[in-house]
This record gives C-alpha cells, sequence and structure tokens, in this order.
C-alpha cells in the first residue's frame, strides 16, 4: 500500500489485517517501488495525490521496472473517477473514504483479474 496519510494508511492496514491480508505499507511513492520490487506483492493500493512522487509518477515508473511491471493496480483516491484508473491501467479503483467490502473487492478483482 502507497498512501501518504498515516491516519488512513494504519486504518486500511488494521482493516485489511482483519480480513486475513498481509500488508506492507508506506507513505511514499519512492519507498513503494522499492518495497514492491522486494516483497513483489499480489497487488499495490495506490494513492493518486501524495507530496514528492504521486500515484501518476508512481505507475509509470512501476510499468517502466520489469520485476515489478505486471503487479496491479487498485487506486484509492478521493479524487478522479473509474475512467481515470482504466486510463492509468489499473485493475480497479475505489473512492476514499471505501468501506471494507468495497476495498476488498477490489483487490480480489485486481488479484484474480488477468
Amino acid at each position: 500500500m502507497v498512501e501518504d496519510d498515516d491516519e488512513i494508511r494504519e486504518s486500511y492496514v488494521s482493516v485489511l489485517e482483519q480480513e486475513g491480508y498481509s500488508v506492507v505499507a508506506v507513505a511514499d511513492g519512492e519507498q513503494g517501488l522499492l518495497a514492491a520490487a522486494a516483497q513483489r506483492p499480489d497487488v499495490i493500493l495506490l494513492d493518486l495525490m501524495m507530496p514528492e512522487m504521486d500515484g501518476f509518477t508512481f505507475r509509470q515508473r512501476q510499468q517502466e521496472a520489469p520485476g515489478i511491471a505486471s503487479v496491479p493496480i487498485v487506486v484509492v483516491t478521493a479524487y478522479g473517477s473509474p475512467r481515470l484508473a482504466v486510463g492509468m491501467g489499473a485493475s480497479a479503483f475505489v473512492l476514499k473514504p471505501p468501506s471494507v467490502g468495497d476495498l476488498v473487492r477490489a483487490i480480489d478483482r485486481a488479484v484474480t483479474s488477468p
């Protein structure tokens, strides 16, 4: 998970771990790229509006990195629309604040999508 807001990040980690997911959470895009390369996650939850490296730049750099280019993305943001996520090649889009069900469904869809 790449999310710059500490409170939101901690909340998502808590909820997702209760749902049985193993979560690695980082506060910025650069850390996210490093963590993804080291961990090779099943899916990346990505905030779009972050300082330093926004989600758009993260996605571009992720797609250029051979080891993590194919990891599916779930865009989790307060801004934008599902069309934005599709344009980025994301597997799913969730508007903040998501319900637990919406978040879990988006993750499951991303992991099971071809």
